[in-house]
Formats: structure tokens, sequence, C-alpha cells
């Protein structure tokens, strides 16, 4: 192995002791097994990135032959403003933009 030097601030060097003690490690060794853990991270993260990228982009199949428009898109209650306010003797529904005379 590869010895190397750090520098830590003190709280952080006294979380790592505690950390690597209550794991039954040194320091050296807990600390390669945390940066070993990050480095497998990262390979398997550029594997299923070159995965994903080396797949053709699809053809999006509409319904009915054409693009959903922005209000069918968002037409759900969860999305939709529903609150009436009242204008005079009109009652305005904001999630739709019309007016309905009362």
């Amino acid at each position: 192995m590869k010895r190397i030097t750090i520098r830590l601030p003190e709280d952080l060097a006294r979380w790592v002791r505690t950390r690597a003690a209550t794991e039954d490690r040194s320091v050296s060794r807990w600390l390669a097994e945390v940066i070993e853990k990050v480095r497998q991270h990262d390979h398997e993260y550029d594997i299923a990135m070159r995965s994903l990228l080396s797949q053709k982009p699809r053809k999006l199949e509409w319904i009915a032959g054409r693009r959903p428009t922005r209000e069918e898109i968002y037409d759900r209650p969860v999305l939709r403003w529903e609150r009436k306010t009242r204008c005079g003797a009109e009652a305005v529904d904001v999630s739709i933009g019309t007016k309905d005379r009362e």
C-alpha cells in the first residue's frame, strides 16, 4: 500500500477516529474502505451512463398521431389551480381562465 498524508480539521479528525473505532478498524483501513466504495459507485455510474447513451433514441408514439397540447399535458387535478375568485357578479375560474355568469 502507498502511504499518503492528509490534513483534516480537528473536529473532522475526531469524528473519523471515532467512526473507525466503532467499526473496529484503523483510521487508515476505514478511510481506504470509504474511498473504495466511492470509487466503485463512480465506476457503476459510468457503466450505467455509457449503457444509456449507447441506446438509440426511441421514437415517441403520439396519441391519435398528434402531440398533446399544453392544456392536455397539465390537465391533472394535482396541478390544476381551481381557486375561484369573486369579481363583482362574476366568478372567474383561474385554472382555465373562463368566466361564468352567476
